[in-house]
């Protein structure tokens, strides 16, 4: 579309550029032929002056400044039509994507509950095919959903206590899922399997993920108000030398609990709020924070 109008735009100047010469030749031509009228000429006893700059203003003026007027109105009512194509081409686009997302996550919640009510799920051992197939469904629904899509996914997996160990075992890992801005307030992920899950930017407040394995996670800006972290796994071992780091610089962890975690393998910044409501600094000392005795409070 864009080339067509840079297309059109040079047309346009080509013609209205031959038609400035070509009038200017007529006139040039019209001023050396008496029978013109543009020269001056005698008719009877009266001579007739040449015609002067004020008079081919007269003539010429007015319907080009009416040209010029029809013109503009063409062009804005065009480029108005074009707008509006483009905004109902965009509103298009994004209905359809829209009811691609919502197909998506209904096909997801239609197939898990098939698994759960015919196929027993829940008696499945860890490496059964069954559960690998609601962990491939899951972390390809999680890729195509938006964040709130993914928040309605992820509560009716936690309700159904697939993500946590509530009846024993996780029967779904949801390591390295694509967990970006979705909400979750007080909700059970006490032992959830979310190693190397993108967890930027999500809303996690007052939920339990205790002894829930989170290394290589990725919580950078993420809310984590009043969570309980007890028992959870940042690190794969404490001295591991080249241990895979949970981000969570620009997290909120006020008055989170911590008790039990190994927190020197973590990457904070400036930015991250500790459970006492301090911000992090190069050198804070975070081994209180996973005492005993350490209570979280402000």
């Amino acid at each position: 579309m864009s080339m067509n109008r840079e297309l059109w735009i040079k047309t346009r100047f080509t013609l209205i550029i031959g038609f400035i010469i070509l009038t200017l030749f007529l006139i040039v031509i019209g001023y050396s032929f008496v029978w013109t009228g543009f020269g001056q000429y005698t008719t009877g006893d009266n001579v007739e002056r040449a015609k002067t700059l004020w008079d081919w203003l007269d003539l010429i003026v007015a319907p080009l400044i009416l040209a010029i007027v029809g013109i503009a109105i063409n062009s804005t009512i065009r480029q108005n039509e074009r707008v509006k194509e483009e905004k109902q081409a965009q509103s298009e686009r994004w209905l359809a994507e829209d009811r691609m997302k919502e197909d998506a996550l209904q096909s997801f919640l239609d197939r898990i509950e098939d698994l759960l009510t015919n196929y027993s799920l829940y008696d499945t051992k860890a490496d059964n095919v069954l559960r690998n197939i609601a962990r491939t469904r899951t972390l390809t629904t999680l890729r195509r959903v938006d964040p709130a899509r993914k928040s309605i996914l992820l509560h009716f997996l936690i309700d159904s206590n697939l993500v946590n160990n509530k009846n024993g075992a996780v029967i779904i890992d949801l390591s390295g899922a694509d967990l970006q801005r979705v909400e979750l307030h007080d909700v059970n992920l006490e032992g959830a399997l979310l190693s190397e899950a993108n967890l930027h930017r999500a809303r996690l407040d007052h939920c339990s993920l205790k002894n829930a394995i989170l290394i290589d996670t990725n919580l950078h800006k993420s809310s984590l108000m009043y969570c309980s972290f007890e028992q959870a796994v940042f690190s794969p071992e404490i001295h591991l030398a080249r241990a895979q780091i949970t981000d969570l610089r620009g997290a909120n962890l006020t008055a989170a609990n911590l008790k039990g975690t190994y927190l020197q393998d973590v990457l904070f910044d400036e930015d991250t709020i500790l459970p006492d409501n301090s911000r992090w600094t190069p050198g804070h000392d975070l081994r209180h924070y996973s005492e005993d005795n350490f209570t979280g409070e402000t």
